[in-house]
């Protein structure tokens, strides 16, 4: 094996590594894709820099070159499907299983069972626990099933446990000050929460930053008036690389911002992972319609 080192990037490979091996393998497999989707990255540059003028429809043009990229990167990831099915004991099958999972080319079941095809070594390996641990979190949170139960800290110091909440509606809206959907959906949240916050309804925000005195001042800039706690026990040992099962961030899905709807059983009714109008809207429209009918 030979090993090569760029001082400039602190890029490495290990020539003759069966990883690396199997890593040129994909890559190479959807060259052209990637090629084509680097050029559009500095098109795109390009055109963020042209957002001041005037005589050009640079929002238009933008969001047709991201519509290009997403259908390139599902592309790839069917070329990555490919591989994974046919290298089940690769280290770079367990890396890249979860992307089609991401955009929406697989189930969550699909993705087990193809995970679970994947041979016991590369399971074992730390990004094999990883990916369980993420698809873990993705089963036990999908409708139908009862919210993992959590207990934490909110902006006051005060414990805050979920299963406290039985017997009301709970709306959990999982934000971050470093994320911009996550901004743009504060005004929508504050409107249900001011439409039907009540004795048998509750708002709870999750707070996914890594920075304690940045969660704070975020959610006294955003004028949160519902219960805003951390998605980890502790921040310190967060940012030690400290792993505790009782986080919050160990038990739902990564992705912000990400939405989840209880029954008063603690059962999830609905489940949103991302931002858009229509989505808030259909989320008050379900709200509004659990209770027209009390």
């Amino acid at each position: 094996m030979k090993l090569s080192i760029n001082t400039k990037n602190d890029n490495f490979t290990l020539e003759g590594s069966t990883t690396q091996d199997d890593y040129k393998r994909i890559i190479n497999n959807a060259k052209d894709l990637y090629d084509k989707r680097d050029a559009l990255f500095l098109k795109l540059e390009e055109l963020r820099g042209k957002e001041n003028d005037s005589t050009i429809n640079i929002g238009t043009k933008i969001d047709q070159i991201r519509a290009t990229v997403d259908s390139m990167n599902k592309e790839i990831d069917k070329r990555n499907l490919s591989f994974i099915r046919a290298n089940l004991d690769s280290h770079i099958s367990v890396i890249k299983i979860l992307n089609p999972f991401v955009r929406g080319l697989l189930s969550i079941q699909e993705t087990r069972e193809l995970f679970d095809s994947l041979s016991s070594r590369v399971k074992n390996t730390a990004d094999g626990i990883r990916v369980n641990s993420i698809l873990k979190a993705e089963e036990n949170t999908l409708l139908g099933k009862i919210a993992p139960d959590f207990s934490t800290l909110d902006l006051n110091g005060m414990n805050v446990t979920l299963s406290d909440f039985r017997g009301k509606y709970v709306f959990l809206d999982f934000w971050a000050t470093w994320c911009p959907p996550c901004i743009e959906s504060m005004p929508y949240v504050k409107r249900m929460y001011e439409k039907f916050a009540s004795d048998k309804f509750c708002f709870i925000a999750i707070s996914c930053d890594r920075n304690e005195e940045r969660w704070h001042a975020g959610a006294q800039k955003f004028g949160k008036n519902w219960y805003d706690i951390a998605h980890v026990q502790s921040f310190t040992d967060l940012n030690s690389g400290v792993i505790n099962p009782q986080d919050i961030s160990m038990k739902y899905p990564a992705g912000e911002p990400k939405y989840f709807l209880l029954d008063p059983q603690g059962m999830i009714i609905g489940r949103w992972t991302s931002f858009t109008p229509s989505i808030m809207n259909e989320i008050e429209h379900q709200i509004g319609e659990i209770f027209s009918k009390k």
